[in-house]
C-alpha cells in the first residue's frame, strides 16, 4: 500500500506538470479559444504523453530517496511533505520553459502576448517558490491541514493563473489592403530585378567557400556589395521565415507561424509548439497530426502579389509556401513542383504551376541540360561536410531541386522584357553560376533552419 501512495503522489505531480505545458501552448497560440472542446484534447494529449513519463520519473526519485535514506518513507495519498518537493521540481521546470520560450519566440509575438506570457511565467515562478518554502518547512515532519490547503490552492492557482492571464482568444490584426493599379498604368520598361534565395547557407559557410574559391561569382558580389549579419525568427523553418521576408511582416501578423498546423485529436489547429521539451515527439508518435500550410493561410500579401497589382511582370521559382501556385501577373513554379510524380507531370496542367498551362513549357525546359549542372558541380568539387543532421552525400534531393530550379530559371526567366522581377530559390552551388549576371548591391543574411542555416 505504501508504494501505491507513492504512485498517487507521482501521478498528481505529473498531472501538474502536464497542466503547465497545456497553459504554455495556449500562451503561444493566442487565437485558440479557451473552452472544453479545446482544453480537454490538449490536456489529454499532454497528460498521456508527458504525464506518464513524468510519473515514472517522479516515482523513480521517490524510490531512490527510499534507497538512500535510513528512515522508511510512508507517505499519505496526498502527502504535503512529498508533494511540495515534487511540485517544486514541476513548477521550477515549467517556469524555466516559459521564460525560455518567451525569450525564443519574443520576436514573433505581439506585445500583448509577450506581456501576458510574462505574467504567466512570473506566476509559475512564484508558485515554485511557495512549493519550495513548503518543502523546507516540512523537513522531518508531516504536514497539517493548513499546509495541505496552501499546497492544494497553489497547485490549482499555478495552472489557472497563466491561462487567465492569457485571456480570451484574439485574432491577429488584418493588414491594410494595397490598392490595385491597372496594368496599363504601370511602366513596362526599366531594369530587371532578381532576388536569389540561398536556403541552407549561413554567412560563415558562404564566406569560407568564397575564400576557398568555391563561389567565385558570389565572391565578386560580396567584394562590390554589402554583407550584413541579421537575426533570425523562430521557429527556424523555411515557411514562416521566408513568408516573413515575402510579406515584410512578422509571423504573428502574416498568419504563418510554422511550417504546418498541428491538431490534437482533430481539434483546434495549433501553430506553435513549445521549444525545449521535445514536443516534436508528439508528432512522431502520433499524438498530434500535421496539416501543411498553404498560400491561402497568408493574411498579408506577398511581394509578388503587390507587384502584380502594380502592373509588374513577376516570376517566382521554388519559394516556400507557394503550393498551390498563386495567380499573379507572370508565372509561379511552386516549391512542390520538383517533387511531382510522373503521373501528374503527364497531365495537361497542374496546380504546382501558374498559369496552369505552363506545364508543357516547363517540361521542355527540363529537357535542356542545366549549365552548369549543380549535381555535376557538387560531384566535381566534392560534397561539403555534413551540417547538423543533413548530409548531401546521403540525400541529393536539394541538389536535384537546384538543377530543376536553374533549368526553369534559364527558360522562363528570359528574355528580359518578359520578366521585371524574379524570385528563384536555390543553394549557393547552383546560384553561383548565375550570380555573375546580377549587378545591384546584394545583402546576404543568414537564417538558421531546422537542418542547417540559410542566407537570403
Amino acid at each position: 500500500m505504501r508504494y501505491l501512495r507513492m504512485l498517487s503522489n507521482s501521478v498528481i505531480a505529473a498531472g501538474l506538470a502536464s497542466g503547465f505545458l497545456t497553459a504554455l501552448v495556449l500562451q503561444l497560440n493566442p487565437s485558440i479559444s479557451i473552452d472544453p472542446a479545446t482544453l480537454l484534447p490538449l490536456a489529454f494529449i499532454f497528460g498521456v504523453a508527458y504525464g506518464s513519463n513524468l510519473t515514472v520519473a517522479f516515482y523513480s526519485l521517490i524510490v531512490l530517496r527510499q534507497i538512500l535514506e535510513v528512515e522508511v518513507l510512508s507517505p499519505g495519498w496526498l502527502s504535503v511533505r512529498l508533494l511540495s518537493w515534487l511540485c517544486t521540481i514541476a513548477a521550477g521546470g515549467a517556469a524555466a520553459l516559459m521564460w525560455l520560450n518567451l525569450r525564443g519566440f519574443g520576436d514573433v509575438l505581439d506585445q500583448v502576448t509577450r506581456d501576458r506570457m510574462f505574467i504567466g511565467a512570473s506566476s509559475v515562478t512564484a508558485a515554485a517558490v511557495i512549493f519550495l518554502g513548503l518543502g523546507l518547512s516540512h523537513l522531518g515532519r508531516r504536514g497539517g491541514r493548513i499546509s495541505a490547503a496552501i499546497l492544494s490552492t497553489t497547485m490549482v492557482a499555478s495552472v489557472a493563473a497563466p491561462i487567465i492571464a492569457r485571456g480570451p482568444a484574439r485574432q491577429p490584426l488584418m493588414p491594410p489592403a494595397v490598392p490595385a493599379v491597372n496594368e496599363s498604368a504601370a511602366s513596362t520598361s526599366g531594369p530587371n530585378v532578381r532576388m536569389l534565395m540561398l536556403d541552407g547557407a549561413s554567412l560563415e559557410m558562404i564566406l569560407s567557400s568564397v575564400a576557398a574559391g568555391r563561389l567565385p561569382n558570389i565572391g565578386r558580389i560580396i567584394d562590390k556589395g554589402a554583407v550584413l549579419h541579421l537575426a533570425t525568427l523562430r521557429p527556424t523553418q523555411a515557411e514562416p521565415v521566408w513568408s516573413a521576408i515575402a510579406t515584410g511582416r512578422y509571423p504573428m501578423y502574416n498568419g504563418v507561424r510554422s511550417a504546418v498546423v498541428y491538431r490534437a485529436l482533430g481539434g483546434t489547429p495549433i501553430q506553435l509548439l513549445p521549444d525545449y521539451c521535445f514536443t516534436q515527439a508528439l508528432v512522431t508518435f502520433g499524438f498530434l497530426t500535421e496539416q501543411p500550410q498553404t498560400p491561402n493561410d497568408l493574411l498579408a500579401r506577398p511581394i509578388w502579389n503587390i507587384l502584380s497589382d502594380r502592373g509588374a511582370s513577376v516570376g517566382v521559382i521554388g519559394w516556400p509556401l507557394t503550393q498551390p501556385a498563386p495567380a499573379i501577373n507572370g508565372f509561379v513554379v511552386s516549391d512542390a513542383f520538383h517533387r511531382l510524380p510522373d503521373t501528374e507531370l503527364s497531365l495537361d496542367r497542374t496546380n504546382a504551376l501558374w498559369p496552369p498551362d505552363l506545364l508543357a513549357e516547363a517540361l521542355t525546359a527540363l529537357q535542356t541540360p542545366a549549365d552548369p549542372d549543380p549535381v555535376t558541380l557538387v560531384t566535381a568539387m566534392g560534397a561539403p561536410e555534413p551540417v547538423n543532421d543533413y548530409d548531401v552525400r546521403s540525400d541529393r534531393a536539394p541538389i536535384v531541386a537546384d538543377r530543376v530550379h536553374l533549368q526553369l530559371l534559364n527558360a522562363l526567366g528570359s528574355p528580359a522584357p518578359r520578366l521585371r522581377f524574379g524570385f528563384p530559390a536555390s543553394t549557393p552551388s547552383a546560384i553561383d553560376s548565375c550570380a555573375m549576371r546580377i549587378r545591384p548591391r546584394l545583402a546576404m543574411c543568414p537564417r538558421p533552419s531546422v537542418k542547417s542555416s540559410a542566407g537570403c
